[in-house]
Order: C-alpha cells, then structure tokens, then sequence
C-alpha cells in the first residue's frame, strides 16, 4: 500500500517517544479505522473543522462524519477515545477533597463535559461531612439553554439525605460569563434548598478549558475577583 512506509515511520516515532504534532496523533489513531486512505490529511480535515484537537473529541458523531474522509467506523473511533478521556479524568480524582480545594473541585467539574458540544446541567450532592454521595444529570437542551427544575434537584437531594449542593452547567459557546436566566435560577434553587436545609455551596459555568462560579459573580465584579470559600459550614448566602 501507498502509505504503508510513512505509517510504520511514524508509528516508530511514536514508540520511540518522540514529540508529535496534533495532527500525527489523530493520524495514528485513523489507523484502527481507515487501513488504507491517507489519515495525516483526513487528520488536518477534521482539526481544521473543528478548530482544535480538542474539538475533534468534543464533536458528535454526526458532526465528525461530515468530514471528507470520516465514515462511521471513524466515528465511532474517535467518540470512544473522547469517552475514555472522560472516564479518565473523572477517575483520577480524589472526590473526598472537592469541596476542601477550589481547584480539584474546578478541575473536577471541567471533567464533567468533556466531549459535550451541547449544553447541559448537573447537580453534586454532600453529606455534612462533605463527602460526595452523587452526581445527577438534570437535562440538556440545545447549544444555548437549559431549564434548571428545582424540583428534579430537591427530589435529588432528599433522596440521598445531602446536606449540600454544587450546581454546574456549561457553555458551549464558551461565553464564560452568566446570563440573567443563570442568576434568577440560581437564587430560585437556592432558596428551594435551604427550605429543606441544604446549602447551595455554588453555581459554576464551565466553558471550554474555563470553569467559574456565579454565585458571587456580583461581588467578584467589585472585588477583584476574590474567591469565596467553599467549606460547607462557612457557605455565604449571596442572593437573600
């Protein structure tokens, strides 16, 4: 085959530990499902549509397969590879510190949406020892809106006795700031929780490689963005 010696050569860099490009890594990765096209230019098709090598693992299946080259296999492939990452990063985490360290928790979160090119909610519900019980899912909508229900996250957090929350939702568009819609609903559930005595620690809006809480997005404007504290027994009510 045509490509047969270039492929053994960068396979080769590869073992050998060699730096690659971006493009070389998704190229070797092609390898599993393309056997005989050109995966180095089908690699720079896909990282010029989506802008990144991170955007190739962030783009649906349907997305991917509009690229010149990319049939299902691929597809397939290169979602599987985002969903590994994902379970990677969630797992090498230690849960027991989140809300003892603002950057675990933050990196944490990030976590949370990788491979997300759609917008959507979740909710991380403590105990009073501030150990993690659960993560829920609490929807998604399109590339710009999520309906945050109080309800759906009471009924989480009653359900597993939580004595504190963290809500989180990203931004596809990576606009990293909140919408009005992100502050009303945060002070809604806010104070749904505290009527059955759980505290919302925060809100954060995760956009790309960005991750911000908006619980005191009003202070942090005037004060030079000074991170609050996350300890539960320390929590600030912002919005009262």
């Amino acid at each position: 085959m045509i490509h047969d010696g270039h492929r053994e050569r960068i396979r080769k860099k590869f073992m050998n530990g060699d730096s690659l490009e971006d493009h070389e890594i998704l190229e070797i990765l092609l390898f599993s499902s393309i056997p005989r096209a050109n995966t180095n230019e089908i690699a720079h098709h896909l990282i010029k549509r989506f802008g990144s090598f991170r955007g190739v693992f962030d783009a649906n299946a349907t997305s991917l397969q509009e690229v010149d080259g990319v049939g299902p296999s691929s597809a397939v492939l290169i979602r599987l590879v985002s969903e590994c990452i994902y379970r990677y990063s969630l797992q090498r985490q230690d849960t027991r510190d989140l809300l003892n360290n603002r950057e675990v928790l933050q990196e944490y979160l990030r976590a949370l949406f990788i491979g997300c090119d759609y917008e959507k909610a979740m909710v991380l519900l403590f105990n009073a020892s501030g150990r993690l019980l659960e993560t829920c899912e609490l929807g998604d909508g399109d590339v710009n809106l999520v309906h945050l229900s109080p309800r759906q996250i009471l009924t989480a957090a009653a359900r597993v006795n939580a004595s504190a929350a963290v809500l989180v939702h990203n931004h596809p568009d990576g606009v990293l700031y909140p919408s009005d819609e992100d502050l009303a609903s945060t002070l809604q559930i806010s104070q749904a929780l505290s009527a059955i005595h759980v505290t919302l620690i925060d809100h954060f809006i995760v956009a790309g490689d960005q991750c911000r809480p908006i619980l005191y997005h009003r202070e942090e404007a005037s004060s030079a963005e000074q991170a609050p504290s996350l300890s539960l027994h320390n929590s600030r009510k912002k919005f009262t």
